[in-house]
């Protein structure tokens, strides 16, 4: 008896749009609306940092040339 196989071209294609392209136009959807809604215009109003308090320090770094250790005393 001979089975007859049909083609799942159809569910491939489906399961390919559902996977990867609605994703991607929810995503690019989801960019553009938070495009068009930014205040491009408004400035930013955080304070510099040392206008909030913040102190700036120095970090010193050691000499270049290694120093001797006299391991004879």
């Amino acid at each position: 008896m001979k089975v007859k196989v049909l083609p799942n071209d159809t569910n491939i294609r489906k399961n390919f749009f559902l996977l990867m392209i609605v994703p991607l136009l929810i995503g690019l959807m989801i960019s553009l609306t938070s495009f068009a809604h930014a205040a491009w215009d408004k400035k930013n109003d955080v304070p510099a940092p040392k206008e909030q308090g913040w102190k700036q320090i120095r970090v010193y770094q050691s000499s270049s040339t290694p120093q001797t250790v006299d391991k004879k005393s």
